[in-house]
């Protein structure tokens, strides 16, 4: 019965792709061993063990702090380096890095951080006074935000603040916030039951750019929007299970306004918890989180028109894409218990566009 159990696990198979329709339905179903043989060789993989991050208690999409790419080769992160914890800048080419907040001398504490339009914002708590910084960068600006400043409903991630909906609109579903330069993406009804147009507004509430009125895309505007510099443009998804569990995604092109939806059908290995998706030049990175029965037992994929590629076995959080569009970092490191307030994570850096050359299959843009 084990000999049985082995080979099969030796097993890879890919059952079906299937491309339906104008804007595609990705249907991908695949069962990975756990064979270190499918997963990319350690050359395409940084790993800064000597930087320690913890990302379970961060959350990026939510405008709450995590790893934010500042420069084509800088991110700013929550580490502990040395055993000081503080508000980092690091240089991931060469593993060097600059103190920005020392959160552990101060009596004031790091509520939150943020980056938006190169600057990168800061709170504090107890939010009397605000934080002080060891160093200012030569390329972004830091802006110290008193937590009384930040009280509000509407949160934004892009914007890194709070905003109002636009013009005198009442309407509380449909509308993503964009770069305050950009206004809003808008989900509108001609007859005031379902939304049959989505459109772009100013902060007034004037429409200047009708994006689509086919039912398809705008039924696909789900989910935060989030810029991305890799293709000058914003990117959201929203999880489902129709046509088949997996996500929809839509990018919206800043340079024509162009938007293009897209179903992604996922492996079983989906099905067991929840997934963070970051965009890259050549396909969708996928975070997977999940434990127990059904768990996948690779924790990142690569997912492109072609291939589901399994690329990291160990856990990790707060996976954040490079302004090239061709790598990623995140935390490695499995959940586990805190001890003593150590962080449970190092920083990891991996080549997208590098392992993807290996590969003989499309890009997916």
């Amino acid at each position: 019965m084990l000999r049985v159990l082995l080979k099969w696990l030796k097993k890879i198979t890919i059952l079906s792709i299937a491309p339906i329709g104008i804007y595609g339905t990705l249907e991908l179903s695949r069962y990975y061993s756990t064979d270190v043989q499918y997963l990319p060789d350690d050359s395409f993989f940084t790993e800064f063990e000597d930087i320690k991050v913890d990302q379970f208690g961060w959350s990026a999409r939510s405008g709450h702090g995590g790893i934010y790419w500042v420069s084509d080769n800088e991110i700013v992160t929550m580490a502990e380096i040395e055993n000081e914890k503080a508000l980092y800048l690091v240089n991931v080419t060469d593993g060097s890095y600059t103190k920005l907040v020392d959160t552990q001398s101060q009596k004031r504490k790091l509520r939150r951080y943020c980056f938006s339009n190169d600057t990168l914002f800061v709170s504090s708590w107890p939010s009397s006074e605000p934080l002080e910084f060891e160093y200012q960068p030569r390329n972004f600006k830091i802006v110290s935000r008193r937590g009384s400043e930040l009280n509000g409903r509407l949160r934004s991630a892009v914007r890194c603040g709070y905003y109002s909906r636009p013009g005198k609109s009442k309407q509380r579903k449909g509308i993503r916030e964009l770069l305050r330069e950009d206004g809003f993406i808008v989900k509108l009804s001609s007859t005031g039951e379902k939304f049959d147009s989505v459109e772009l507004v100013n902060a007034d509430g004037v429409s200047y750019k009708e994006l689509s009125s086919e039912p398809d895309v705008v039924n696909s505007i789900n989910g935060t929007a989030l810029y991305y510099p890799y293709f000058d443009g914003y990117f959201s998804y929203m999880t489902q299970y129709k046509p088949c569990p997996g996500v929809g995604v839509w990018w919206l092109g800043r340079k024509d306004w162009t938007l293009k939806v897209k179903d992604y059908c996922l492996g079983p290995w989906s099905k067991a918890g929840s997934s963070v998706i970051a965009p890259t030049n050549v396909g969708l990175f996928v975070e997977q989180h999940g434990s127990g029965k059904g768990a996948p037992w690779a924790l990142y994929y690569l997912v492109t028109p072609e291939q589901e590629l399994p690329i990291d076995m160990v856990g990790g959080r707060g996976v954040s894409t490079a302004p090239d569009g061709c790598r990623v970092v995140y935390g490695s490191g499995g959940y586990r218990p805190i001890k003593n307030k150590e962080y449970r994570q190092h920083l990891k850096l991996f080549n997208v566009c590098a392992y993807f050359e290996t590969k003989n299959i499309d890009k997916d843009v």
